[in-house]
């Protein structure tokens, strides 16, 4: 019987009943896959885990390594680069004596700073590019070793630390197995950097790793952070020199960000973020484009902190340990003593100037102007009351100052902003006139009728007139008001010989040396002061000389020598009045005009008479005098004569050839006849003294060639009283007659001449920048210096007239402002009405540029170097391998200041330590807007205006933002930071006739640079002249406009300077020329590069002279070739560094802080075979602070007032923090 099914409640779900049979082996075999498929799949998934976690552990290995090697770089940079006297380099720096290996090029290489003894410059020919640590030097026999030795290493991985320690590494390049650390990119392929796989190995010998590093330097490229906004709280009158911002679009690629806002730029703070900003191929400009870039204010040439000069000098007093400090030596003892001179003569300064004049320069738009800032004025006075006068009193043995050492620092240091006499004219003539000699001559019976006293109308007296013509040069770029200007002339170096055709007078045959301005009676010491006062017209209060303009001013009250040299109650000063009015030119003054006269035509040196006439009854009588008569016929022989007769107390007991002194002005009562007036104050003096070579300087003129024969009519002979004031009568009402006077010589003494017209100069120079003419003593010869007369910055030359006033020869005159002219000549026809020479600050200066106005070498003492600070021309005078002649008293006053400078100073643009704190707080923005402060929040920010000396320590609080390195071979870098002036608006000073200030638009962001503080319109004042024109004299302009493709050449010429000249190892020495018999003697790289640019064609094509070697005075300078080429080198429209440097110095530097180091990492197995790679990169910067903080940062020996410091920072210098971290793919290392 069948069993029934079980009831279906009881089955399971989906079980069906027991006729479907087998199903239990199928689904056994089933499970049995199905785990073996899971055992599998574990054993699978268990060998990928183990084989990832292998991955990681090597990866984790790999960036441990990576890590490694950029600690290992970190302290390396921290040993070599952490020390304030270090500097930086990239390898290419080495490629223009030789390849650089490639790899190489961009790699960083560190060397000692330089900063050598000035007495030791020079000593031998050439420091070694890169000589190795106290390597030492030989040269003719002497070993000198560099201070603190010379290279230290390449910061890259290599095989042999020796090896990277040597400069020939960079050619040579690595051992061994490189790693790309800087990927190749673009067409040159030149942005790879490469490094040498460092090995690991473990404790039993066996390959661990590798690791690779290369410290790549951003110092040298372009920084995007150089700018930060424009504050409004500045005007563009006070930011000028500080460079705005760099000229982005010169490199096609970085053009985008000069279409960012300054404040954008700031947000730009990685290499990624610049594709962000628009920067086109940030890969191919990794070597030339960063966007972080500061520095620390150090001093890379000495070491300790830079002194903030804008605090130092802002104050109204230098502090003690300033106050009597000079500036080469930086002590109280100066590089070099004072020149010794005779006990009388006026004594010079130490050629080593003092810190105070550095200070008053800075304090100039606070102390010394007049007017507001945009318009300032200087006031010029000279007066008995030294302390009222503009200028103090110059000191001098006589008057016993000599011996007072204030007074004697008081004149040295002071800044003697003063008109200068460009040109002195002194005009001879003769008139014919009843004299007082007459009466001695008459008394003899020489016009006796029958014996009797009666006198013939017709029959009179000869005399000679000499009207003196002054030029007076404001040679400054700001107005000058002058309330009066005395001059003491003492002697012309001119001889006459007056010959008659009346047979009853016998001349002589020897000369009548006028020693003095005219011969002074029968006194045989002839050292009579003629004074020569130049006041303002009637009605004025004082007499205004525009800015760079030349004025006339002529006698006008004629006097007789008489009256002035011995003393009489009348006229005991020659008053000079604005204008110049030759007899017969209908001027108001034409009757007056003619300064001195003299009767005394027939002196021997003895003070005899030399002359005789005959009486009618044939009785022969001495005369001083020439009896002359209608019909009569004079004629005049001319030579030059150096007497040795009349011998000054002010010029050391010495008779000098040309002679006169800038004198104070002083009561008449004060100024005694027949008297050297020595005892009264002057601040300076002309001295030419050619001894016996003034044969061969100045020429002799003939009578009846060059010289005219004069016929005397009687018309010509003028009779006592004449109607309508054409003569001036003195007391005893005799006459001095001026209207009918025939002038026959011109004498002028005036300022070199750069061209080649009348005046040309007969010893010519670059006289702009090695014949400073802003001195205000002047000494050439025997009286004072030997040196040739082509370093001395006046001549003197005289030249025939033909007896007509209105037939040229004389002085020329121009507008109803009464202008003369002088700059290229003094000349009309290539003169220049307005010529500015030195430029003052209208607010306090921010760049160490603006201060090669200030007058460090204004004593006269040679070598005359102008534009001193920031140039780098060398003085014929100083052998090309020297900077000090002590043997002559030389000094290289442009080196010197550069050396002792530029490393040593920056400018915050804070003139008081409280708006300094205020800074540091965040609080206030300072003029110098790339300072960031370091120390807001703090309490050193809030008690920083209690600081005893807060110009020391300025710098510990801050960085410089966009700081450059100049040894920079970076072309597109050096293309960017080329900017000069570039402010949208800037101010220009308009029309120099009216000193107005305005503004020079430039929208287009051009580059502008000028030689004055504020640029002058191009033309400079030219619409005045009327023989000029600003496109025809483009050696005479306000400014300069660069144009982007000479900013091209500039930097493709520097950086070529910079290859052959570097690495520089301080920023003085980038300034300046090198101290070595080579050409690179003459001038610095700078220098160099904007001349071989051609930047200065279009000036040198203007009228000027070709100086050579065997021009006239070159025959003594012991550098012939440093006076070579063009006459117009240093005139306004004469590119110089100075110039450039401007707006650019307070942005460099010699070193960087700031570096990005890459680090490889690699992990292997015991094979060595790699298993992992990775790459990092870290920005890190230099900070104020030690790396051991028991030091300040303001601790150096150099300041004994501090700590020493510790071993540890002695050797480690100041900390290096990283500041930015990220890993790199491994696609950033692929060749794009």
């Amino acid at each position: 019987m069948r069993l029934p099914h079980p009831p279906r409640k009881y089955l399971p779900r989906g079980a069906r009943p027991s006729h479907a049979g087998g199903f239990s082996l199928i689904v056994t075999v089933t499970l049995l896959l199905l785990l073996s498929l899971i055992a599998i799949g574990l054993l699978s998934l268990s060998s990928t885990v183990v084989r990832s976690s292998r991955r990681d552990g090597s990866m984790a290995e790999a960036r441990a390594n990576a890590r490694l090697g950029l600690l290992l770089a970190l302290g390396e940079l921290q040993r070599t680069m952490g020390p304030d006297t270090r500097i930086s380099a990239n390898g290419d720096i080495l490629s223009s004596d030789g390849s650089v290996a490639n790899g190489m090029r961009h790699v960083t290489g560190v060397w000692n700073a330089w900063d050598p003894n000035p007495s030791q410059i020079g000593s031998y020919q050439s420091h070694k590019k890169g000589a190795p640590i106290d390597d030492p030097v030989t040269r003719g026999g002497a070993t000198l070793t560099r201070p603190d030795g010379g290279f230290h290493r390449w910061l890259v991985s290599s095989m042999s630390l020796q090896a990277a320690s040597e400069v020939e590494f960079a050619r040579k390049g690595s051992q061994g197995e490189l790693v790309t650390l800087v990927p190749p990119a673009g067409q040159s392929r030149d942005t790879l950097v490469s490094a040498a796989r460092v090995p690991l190995f473990n404790n039993k010998r066996q390959t661990k790793g590798q690791f690779a590093w290369v410290v790549l330097d951003e110092g040298q490229k372009a920084a995007t952070n150089s700018a930060a906004p424009e504050n409004p709280s500045f005007s563009a009158l006070q930011t000028l020199a500080t460079q705005s911002e760099l000229a982005w679009r010169r490199v096609s690629e970085w053009s985008a960000l000069d279409n960012l806002s300054a404040q954008q730029r700031q947000k730009l703070v990685t290499r990624s973020t610049l594709s962000l900003g628009g920067v086109g191929k940030v890969n191919e400009s990794i070597h030339d484009l960063t966007p972080y870039s500061a520095t620390v204010m150090s001093n890379t040439a000495r070491g300790g902190l830079r002194t903030d000069l804008s605090l130092l000098l802002g104050s109204e007093e230098l502090p003690p340990d300033y106050a009597h400090r000079h500036l080469y030596s930086d002590s109280d003892t100066p590089l070099m003593e004072a020149p010794d001179r005779s006990r009388h003569r006026y004594s010079w300064p130490s050629p080593d100037p003092q810190w105070q004049i550095l200070h008053k320069f800075h304090r100039i738009p606070i102390d010394t102007f007049a007017g507001n800032r945009e318009n300032p004025r200087l006031r010029f006075s000279m007066t008995a009351n030294a302390a009222r006068s503009s200028i103090p009193h110059r000191p001098n043995g006589f008057t016993g100052m000599r011996s007072d050492l204030k007074t004697a620092e008081s004149y040295h240091n002071s800044l003697k902003l003063s008109p200068v006499i460009s040109k002195a004219q002194f005009i001879f003539s003769l008139t014919f006139a009843r004299g007082s000699g007459m009466a001695n001559s008459n008394k003899n019976g020489f016009w006796d009728r029958d014996g009797g006293r009666a006198q013939s109308r017709w029959k009179a007296q000869a005399l000679m007139i000499i009207d003196p013509v002054i030029t007076l040069w404001n040679p400054y770029d700001v107005p000058i008001d002058v309330s009066s200007f005395r001059i003491f002339l003492y002697r012309i170096p001119v001889a006459f010989q007056f010959n008659t055709s009346n047979p009853r007078i016998e001349t002589p045959s020897e000369y009548t040396e006028y020693v003095m301005a005219i011969a002074p009676g029968a006194n045989v010491n002839r050292n009579f002061a003629y004074p020569l006062n130049i006041v303002p017209e009637q009605g004025q209060r004082s007499i205004e000389l525009l800015p760079g303009e030349h004025r006339v001013f002529s006698a006008q009250d004629y006097q007789s020598s008489w009256a002035i040299g011995m003393g009489h109650t009348e006229g005991k000063a020659v008053t000079m009045a604005p204008g110049w009015y030759p007899p017969g030119s209908g001027g108001r003054f034409a009757a007056k005009v003619g300064g001195i006269s003299t009767e005394n035509l027939y002196r021997g040196t003895g003070g005899q008479t030399t002359a005789f006439f005959k009486n009618k009854r044939g009785v022969r009588f001495p005369t001083a005098g020439l009896p002359v008569e209608a019909n009569d016929q004079i004629r005049i022989s001319v030579r030059p004569s150096s007497s040795e007769i009349g011998k000054f107390v002010t010029a050391g007991n010495r008779a000098v050839d040309f002679y006169l002194r800038y004198g104070v002005d002083v009561p008449d009562s004060r100024i005694r006849g027949g008297n050297e007036q020595q005892d009264i104050p002057d601040f300076g003096a002309i001295e030419l003294d050619y001894g016996d070579r003034i044969g061969d300087i100045l020429r002799s003129y003939e009578a009846g060639t060059e010289l005219p024969v004069f016929p005397i009519e009687r018309d010509d002979i003028l009779t006592a009283p004449m109607a309508g004031g054409h003569t001036s009568l003195n007391r005893n009402r005799q006459v001095r007659g001026t209207i009918k006077k025939k002038p026959f010589l011109v004498a002028t003494l005036h300022l070199k001449s750069l061209v080649n017209d009348e005046f040309r100069s007969k010893f010519p120079a670059k006289a702009w920048i090695h014949n400073n003419p802003t001195a205000v003593y002047a000494s050439a010869g025997s009286a004072g210096q030997m040196e040739d007369l082509a370093a001395q910055q006046y001549e003197f030359s005289y030249q025939p007239l033909q007896g007509d006033w209105l037939n040229g020869g004389f002085p020329e005159i121009t507008g109803d402002r009464n202008q003369g002219y002088g700059g290229p000549s003094p000349g009309v026809e290539d003169g220049r009405i307005f010529a500015p020479f030195s430029s003052l600050p209208r607010s306090a200066p921010t760049s160490l540029a603006q201060f090669r106005h200030a007058p460090l070498n204004s004593s006269g003492k040679q070598p005359l170097q102008a534009q001193v600070i920031a140039n780098s021309f060398a003085h014929p005078l100083l052998e090309p391998d020297q900077v000090i002649d002590h043997s002559n008293a030389y000094l290289d006053h442009s080196f010197l200041a550069n050396q002792t400078l530029f490393d040593q100073v920056f400018f915050s643009g804070a003139n008081t330590s409280d708006l300094y704190s205020r800074f540091l707080q965040g609080k206030t923005p300072l003029m110098q807007s790339r300072l960031q402060s370091l120390a807001k929040g703090t309490k050193v920010a809030e008690d920083f205006a209690d600081l005893p000396t807060p110009y020391e320590e300025a710098a510990a609080h801050v960085l410089f933002n966009g700081a450059f390195n100049v040894n920079s071979t970076s072309h597109h870098a050096w293309q960017a930071f080329l900017t000069a002036m570039n402010h949208e608006s800037i101010p220009q000073l308009e029309s120099l006739n009216q000193g107005g200030l305005g503004t020079l638009s430039n929208s287009g962001k051009d580059s502008f640079t000028s030689r004055y503080q504020i640029p002058i319109e191009e033309s400079l004042g030219d619409n005045l002249d009327p023989f000029g024109g600003g496109d025809e004299r483009p050696a005479w302009t306000g400014h300069r406009r660069l144009t982007d493709q000479e900013i091209e050449r500039l930097a493709t010429n520097l950086v070529e300077e910079v290859k052959l000249r570097g690495p520089f190892q301080s920023l003085g020495e980038f300034i300046n020329r090198r101290a070595e018999d080579s050409a690179l003697a003459n001038e610095g790289a700078l220098q160099a590069a904007i001349d071989k640019s051609g930047l200065n064609d279009v000036p040198l094509r203007d009228t000027g002279l070709e100086i050579f070697a065997d021009s006239g005075g070159q025959s003594g300078f012991a550098n012939p070739n440093a006076a070579e080429g063009s006459s117009l080198v240093g005139t306004p429209g004469y590119l110089t560094q100075g110039d450039l440097l401007h707006s650019l110095a307070p942005a460099l530097t010699a070193r960087s802080d700031t570096f990005r180091i890459r680090s490889y990492g690699a992990s292997t197995n015991k094979r060595g075979q790699i298993m992992a790679e990775a790459w990092c990169e870290a920005v890190v910067q230099r900070f104020p602070n030690y790396l051991d903080e028991t030091n300040l940062p303001g601790d150096h020996p150099s300041r004994p007032d501090t700590n020493p410091l510790s071993e540890i920072n002695e050797r480690f210098g100041r900390r290096f923090r990283i500041i930015s971290f990220r890993w790199l793919a491994a696609e950033e290392l692929l060749a794009s």
